[in-house]
């Protein structure tokens, strides 16, 4: 069965055939990015020109619903200046809506946690791995992976980095398919896909990602952004185990996490829990301590809210989601 944006849902085992194609939740996160660029009711705190040309009414490469989707819901959610005509006809729903101006709130705080994370450890770690890469658009729009020697591994499934490239290039952002390691020693920073099944053995992975010119004895940065959540404790325990495997001293290692409160709702607009989330936790430290990282940073995403002053829809008190920083020792 295909979703609201023309491609399967994340569902069932990790490994089946739905599990390797197109995933909703990357259109989502893709979705709640284009929002907090284009809003015009604060300053947005992020910029992202790739997720709003995906959903430009007119010249846009996801479906039209999902094109349509965004134009709606910029007005239902109130994301423009106010006040207006349609700002008091859509007031009532305000209340009803405020959840969803919440996970795009929660969204645009961990994007920008992280990119000024990106920025802060570059040029010292030269290679950054993007486990999980959706429709994640950091190589092209963050100038300082685009420096000489910056190369930057996008690790999915082949159907998900297929229909990126494919989607990407019909708005006109384009990026090298070789993934050579001649290429990836150039002088500009280049973006390398790396095609796999990170549920499947650690060897696996490690050997697709080291032939495409990955060098386990240079410091590099990983990335798990809203991918920990979607593995069982097991997987997460082996796909960990395999990054430090591959990580020297002083790499770092940025993830989030779904807190253990998001676990006891069944409200979705509230909790933000989905039926494919299978792992939850607010002690990040006890996954990765163990295989030699230390912490550097945790953050609720009450602390984020209060960081970046976004307090209109989320409490300061929030602890239902968590960002962590870690460095190998």
């Amino acid at each position: 069965m295909k979703n609201l944006f023309g491609n399967h849902s994340t569902t069932s085992e990790h490994s089946d055939k739905k599990r390797r194609s197109i995933g909703w939740t990357a259109f989502a996160v893709a979705l709640f990015r284009a929002y907090e660029t284009k809003r015009l009711d604060r300053d947005p705190i992020i910029q992202d020109n790739i997720a709003t040309g995906l959903f430009n009414l007119r010249k846009g490469s996801v479906p039209l619903r999902a094109r349509l989707l965004f134009f709606i819901g910029f007005y239902v959610l109130m994301f423009f200046k106010r006040p207006s005509f349609i700002y008091y006809l859509v007031y009532p729903l305000l209340k009803i809506f405020k959840p969803v101006r919440r996970i795009v709130d929660m969204v645009a705080l961990r994007t920008k946690f992280i990119d000024q994370h990106i920025e802060k450890f570059i040029p010292a770690c030269r290679q950054l791995v993007i486990v999980g890469a959706g429709l994640d658009a950091r190589s092209l729009r963050l100038a300082v992976l685009r420096l000489p020697n910056i190369r930057t591994y996008e690790v999915d499934f082949a159907d998900m980095l297929k229909e990126k490239r494919r989607l990407f290039t019909k708005i006109g952002f384009n990026y090298s398919e070789n993934s050579s390691i001649q290429d990836s020693i150039s002088n500009s920073g280049i973006i390398i896909p790396v095609a796999t099944d990170l549920t499947q053995s650690v060897t696996r992975w490690q050997l697709d990602l080291k032939a495409a010119g990955f060098e386990p004895s240079k410091p590099c940065i990983w990335l798990l952004e809203g991918l920990t959540g979607y593995l069982t404790s097991c997987e997460l325990t082996q796909l960990l185990a395999g990054i430090s495997e591959l990580s020297p001293q002083n790499s770092k290692i940025i993830a989030t996490w779904l807190g253990t409160k998001r676990n006891v709702s069944k409200d979705f607009l509230n909790s933000g829990k989905l039926s494919t989330h299978l792992f939850f936790t607010d002690t990040p430290d006890d996954m990765l301590l163990p295989f030699g990282w230390e912490r550097e940073q945790q953050l609720s995403l009450g602390e984020l809210a209060e960081r970046y002053a976004i307090k209109e829809n989320i409490d300061v008190n929030d602890d239902t989601y968590w960002i962590t920083c870690h460095k190998k020792k």
